[in-house]
């Protein structure tokens, strides 16, 4: 330690007398540290962290893996309630096995209504997880016995600091849910935000109450059905108990309980084949340490893409640092050589050489908190209130911290490990010469790092260019219709106590309240809401259409209002819209796009033949409308068709749509104002323009390709930097050389020309050895990329056009000073 705090002291005296040195280095690191802390930390908190819970690696997901017979299948790791309980009661392989469903609700409190993250728990949830309540007391199994039961709440910490100011006195107050009492009986802890991540809870209540916050469709998921899936199940391992011995201790009571299924008169119907298929199904048994979320996987890959993008920045920043050491140890080889002539080791020289690089990334890692900060602050504005936001934080992490010291020393290794290797290796009586050659050493190591960097430049420039050739591709897709001056914002009456009738009622009088508006070209509303990834889909029955066992007909489905296709300005093709007059009593009638029409009836007619969902052809198709998006812009255009609003049975989401002329601002402020006064209990949501709606569609095709894009700018001013340095060190070696050539009658142009042969070979050697790794790391990204090949000629031309401008720009000064130059200067300088 003695030895490594005096090199230490010596490299601050070298560094405070060399402040250029200190400032380039210190700013190049902290740049590419910066960036790379700020990557992991919205990689760490998406794919690394681990539940704020007691011992979380003992949590597990269990997935049905396989068909669901004769009732809703929601998807992603559902399970009916009573599949749930006859899991939790029979199984001995789980300390506990707990479960969940996630929604949104209406909450009043004070005169105030908003919508809200709800999770509904059983009664073992918190404890199951070792969670207490950070004020009063958690959900318990009393409270999950009855129905309907124990109407009692416990508030998100973040949602009791943001509503009630962290007023203790909140615990036994009453709040309102769906229009029904609710006393909060306690705070959840403070970092504990649910077992979704990508959906974090505000307020849990028990699940037993499950009917009374389910209005609409959201009724048919009720706790004695067995056949409708929608609760997530989890469970804690015994302490002895592996993941492994869990899948196969727990598939035999669920092969019985499927065997129970089968029993059941609901699925007597089936016939062989069925109940074949459903015998194969099997459950699986996932790590749930970090809780769960369905879109984990694609934003793992998103940030594990821009955190390799950085870190190829980074090691640009290293190539040029280790540049600068190679000079300074070059411009030292003197008292290199005297040092060890007085009987320093190769390794004492090298340590107290290593430590010139230590200091300085020691410095840049400090630096780098503040940059990383400062990133994830402009990440959190970019994001707004998208699916990423919450993955954005500024407060201080120990986690970080570490990240950014382990990252610091591994870059002091990259910076300084070659250079301190190369100048303890140079020869005492070579370097106590005086020759020419002192004016720098390693000048083909130097070379070779300035190759080193045209080669990542041009890897990391030619996957911004990828990504951002993918944003302007998923930017010109047709929509099939304007969103300029069309704003869209959600409400959900049924969710405030209102019936179906009256809910339809009200969407009709704001629906005309708008219209009323002098800037208003058109109002409708939608229960689907378009772009924003969710779906309703279903299998369709078409009246005189052969069924085909292999190959079903499945569609999107969309519940829209008379005004909604005129307002969002999509035309019609053939027949009619919907009118005012196709009521719940009328006869049923849908519009389906044009996919499904030549999909189904080829060349004739659609209009006036009739459809079904799963059932009998009991409805009529009144008009055929152009195809357009419907979960993203990314998909392919799918089967779609539309039914009136008023005729859907349990609507529940109404989304409304406006167009109109002037400032967004403006009409959102007269849109609040209008449902206020219609019902100031009913909460707006998710108020937004379309074209906003449009660019958070891609928001991770957006934030891919501004990171690159910003990324790839800052590698290509540090490989400008590195191809200076080089080419002004060659220069100064050839300075005899160059003063001989002038004196014998050789041109300026022809000495600039020497100078730019000397850039393009470094330039060549790098790029040419880029273009072949950029195509094979494209591969990998492919399926993140639209419209692009792994090889696109554009971007890869681009990236070298580029990097060839820059080192142009690069050689300018060096091949100017040489051409300039003065044989007798260059003469005596030697």
């Amino acid at each position: 330690m003695t030895g490594f705090m005096q090199d230490m002291r010596c490299a601050a005296r070298n560094l405070w007398r060399a402040p250029g040195f200190a400032a380039t280095a210190v700013l190049t690191l902290a740049i590419g540290i910066g960036g790379t802390t700020a990557m992991f930390s919205l990689l760490d908190r998406a794919v690394l962290r681990p539940l704020p819970v007691s011992e979380p690696g003992r949590l597990v997901f269990l997935y049905w893996n396989g068909p669901w017979m004769n009732g809703s299948n929601t998807g992603w790791a559902k399970w009916s309630y009573p599949w749930y309980e006859d899991l939790r009661d029979r199984s001995e392989i789980f300390e506990e096995l707990f479960c969940r469903y996630s929604t949104e609700v209406s909450f009043g409190y004070g005169g105030e209504a908003r919508r809200v993250k709800l999770e509904m728990v059983s009664g073992n949830y918190f404890g199951a997880l070792g969670l207490e309540a950070s004020l009063g007391r958690a959900i318990a199994r009393g409270d999950d016995r009855i129905p309907n039961g124990h109407p009692v709440a416990v508030l998100g910490h973040g949602f009791w600091r943001e509503h009630f100011d962290s007023d203790p006195g909140a615990v036994g107050r009453e709040i309102r849910l769906n229009g029904r009492v609710f006393e909060v009986i306690g705070i959840a802890p403070r970092d504990f935000r649910g077992v979704e991540f990508g959906n974090p809870a505000q307020v849990f209540v028990p699940i037993a109450m499950k009917a009374a916050l389910s209005p609409g469709w959201m009724a048919m998921y009720d706790l004695g059905n067995r056949r409708n899936r929608w609760v997530n199940v989890m469970g804690r391992l015994k302490a002895d108990v592996s993941l492994d011995e869990a899948r196969a201790g727990i598939e035999p009571l669920f092969q019985s309980l499927v065997e129970y299924d089968l029993a059941q008169p609901e699925l007597a119907r089936l016939g062989e084949q069925g109940r074949g298929r459903y015998r194969q199904v099997r459950i699986e048994a996932y790590p749930a340490a970090q809780g769960l979320w369905q879109g984990r996987e694609n934003a793992a890959a998103a940030l594990t893409t821009l955190l390799a993008m950085v870190a190829l920045l980074l090691l640009i920043g290293c190539a040029n640092v280790a540049n600068i050491l190679m000079a300074r140890g070059a411009a030292r080889s003197k008292e290199t050589a005297v040092r060890m002539a007085l009987g320093a080791g190769r390794f004492r020289l090298a340590a107290q050489l290593m430590a010139e690089s230590l200091l300085p990334a020691l410095l840049a890692g400090l630096a780098a908190l503040a940059v990383s900060t400062w990133l994830l602050a402009f990440l959190g504005w970019f994001l707004d209130e998208s699916v990423f936001q919450h993955l954005v934080s500024t407060s201080p992490d120990l986690r970080l911290v570490f990240f950014t010291l382990a990252v610091s020393l591994l870059t002091s290794v990259l910076c300084g490990l070659t250079p301190a290797l190369h100048s303890a290796r140079a020869g005492v009586f070579a370097a106590l010469k005086e020759q020419a050659g002192s004016v720098g050493g390693g000048l083909r190591l130097r070379k070779a790092f300035a190759a080193f960097q045209v080669f990542l430049s041009v890897v990391l420039i030619v996957g911004a260019g990828l990504f951002l050739r993918t944003l302007e591709n998923l930017r010109s897709v047709d929509a099939g219709f304007d969103p300029e001056e069309m704003l869209v914002f959600g409400i959900e009456p049924v969710k405030s106590g209102y019936t179906p009738a009256s809910a339809n009622a009200f969407l009709q009088t704001l629906s005309r309240r708008l219209e009323a508006l002098p800037e208003v070209d058109g109002s409708g509303y939608s229960m689907v809401r378009l772009l924003r990834g969710i779906y309703w889909n279903s299998s369709v029955t078409v009246e005189g259409a052969a069924s085909d066992p292999g190959n079903s007909l499945n569609a999107y489905i969309n519940a829209v209002s008379p005004g909604w296709f005129a307002a969002l300005g999509i035309p019609l093709l053939e027949g009619r819209a919907f009118r005012g007059s196709d009521g719940a009593d009328a006869p049923k009638v849908a519009v389906v796009n044009r996919k499904f029409a030549e999909r189904v009836f080829g060349e004739e007619s659609a209009v006036g033949r009739k459809l079904g969902y799963g059932g009998k052809p009991d409805i009529e198709i009144v008009g055929v409308v152009p195809d357009f998006p419907y979960r993203n812009v990314r998909d392919e255009i799918s089967l779609q068709t539309f039914v009136p609003y008023t005729q859907m049975d349990g609507a529940l989401d109404a989304h409304v749509l406006v167009r109109g002329a002037g400032s967004p601002q403006r009409l959102m402020t007269a849109a609040r104002r209008i449902v206020r006064e219609l019902d100031p209990e009913i909460p707006v949501f998710d108020m937004n323009t379309l074209a906003d709606e449009l660019d958070r569609s891609i928001l991770a095709e957006r934030m891919i390709a501004t990171m690159g894009g910003a990324f790839g700018g800052m590698a290509v001013l540090l490989s400008g930097v590195g191809l200076y340095g080089v080419l002004a060190l060659s220069m100064a070696r050839r300075r005899r050389e160059i003063g001989l050539r002038i004196a014998l009658g050789c041109r300026p142009r022809d000495i600039a020309l020497l100078a730019l042969k000397e850039l393009a070979a470094l330039f060549a050697l790098g790029a040419l050895a880029a273009v072949p790794v950029s195509v094979a790391l494209a591969r990998l990204i492919e399926s993140r990329l639209y419209g692009v090949s792994a090889f696109d000629l554009r971007s890869t031309l681009g990236a070298l056009v580029l990097l060839l401008a820059t080192a142009a720009a690069a050689s300018f000064l060096p091949a100017l000073r040489a051409a300039r130059m003065q044989p007798m200067d260059a003469l005596r300088s030697e």
